[in-house]
C-alpha cells in the first residue's frame, strides 16, 4: 500500500511501519480497524535519465564486457528482436504463455503461469495496460520462431517490467541479458521512459540496478 524511500531500514513481517502515511491511515481508522504488515519487499530499479549509454557507463568493466559479448553471439545465431505496444494483447499472452512451456523457468519448476490464476491476472492486466497504450512487449526470434520475450507496461515516465524468459536451449547465448538490455534501449528511444523498473529482488537484477525500491503490503484487518 504504501511505498518507503531505499534509505528505510526493512521492517519484520507484521511489524508496523514507521513512516508518516503509516501512522496517517492509523489514526484516520481510529479504534475501528488495525494494520498489519502482510508483506515487505523490493524492487530492482535502473535509471534510464540520462539513456542507455549512461546507464552503462555505471556498470563494471565486466558487466559491459559480458554484455556485448552476449550480443554478438545472440546476433551471430540470426536473432532479431519485434518490439511493439501490441494492440492484441490476447494475442501477445498467447505467445507469451507458448514460449514459457519451453523457457526456463518452467524447466526448473519455477514458471508463473503453471496455474490459471495467474493467467487469468495477467490476461486482465494485459488488456488493460492495452487499452491505454502503455503495454510494451518485446519478442526474440530465430527462423520465425519466438526464443525469448519481455513484457511491461508503462506508468508515467516509468515501465514496470512484468515478466520474461527464454528457451531453454537458448541459455548458453546470453539472451535473457541481451533481451533485457535490448527492452531498454527501444524504450528510451521512445523517449518517454526515465526509470525502468525490473521487478521483485532477485540477485542477478543486482548487477543491473541503481536502486531499490522498499515497499509493503499493509492489511486492515477488524479491531480486536
Amino acid at each position: 500500500m504504501g511505498a518507503r524511500a531505499d534509505s528505510v531500514p526493512r521492517a519484520p513481517a507484521w511489524d508496523p511501519v514507521p513512516s508518516p502515511l503509516y501512522r496517517r491511515l492509523g489514526r484516520r481508522l481510529g479504534g475501528r480497524r488495525r494494520l498489519r504488515i502482510a508483506r515487505d519487499a523490493a524492487s530492482c530499479q535502473v535509471d534510464l535519465s540520462g539513456g542507455v549509454e549512461a546507464f552503462l557507463a555505471r556498470r563494471s568493466r565486466g558487466f559491459r564486457s559480458g554484455l556485448r559479448a552476449d550480443r554478438r553471439r545472440v546476433h551471430g545465431a540470426g536473432i532479431a528482436f519485434d518490439y511493439e505496444a501490441p494492440a492484441d494483447p490476447a494475442s501477445a499472452l498467447r505467445r507469451i504463455l507458448e514460449l514459457e512451456a519451453r523457457g526456463w523457468k518452467e524447466a526448473a519448476a519455477q514458471g508463473i503461469f503453471q496455474s490459471p490464476r495467474p493467467r487469468r491476472f495477467y490476461g486482465d492486466l494485459f488488456a488493460r495496460a492495452a487499452a491505454a497504450g502503455r503495454l510494451r512487449t518485446i519478442f526474440a526470434q530465430r527462423e520465425g520462431v519466438d526464443v525469448a520475450y519481455a513484457v511491461g507496461g508503462l506508468a508515467g515516465t516509468t515501465y514496470r517490467g512484468y515478466q520474461m524468459t527464454y528457451a531453454q536451449e537458448h541459455a548458453r547465448l546470453g539472451i535473457g541479458n541481451v533481451t533485457q538490455l535490448e527492452m531498454m534501449e527501444r524504450l528510451a528511444a521512445e523517449g518517454v521512459v526515465r526509470l525502468f523498473d525490473l521487478g521483485m529482488e532477485v540477485e542477478y537484477k543486482r548487477r543491473w540496478e541503481d536502486r531499490r525500491l522498499r515497499f509493503s503490503t499493509v492489511l486492515i484487518l477488524p479491531a480486536p
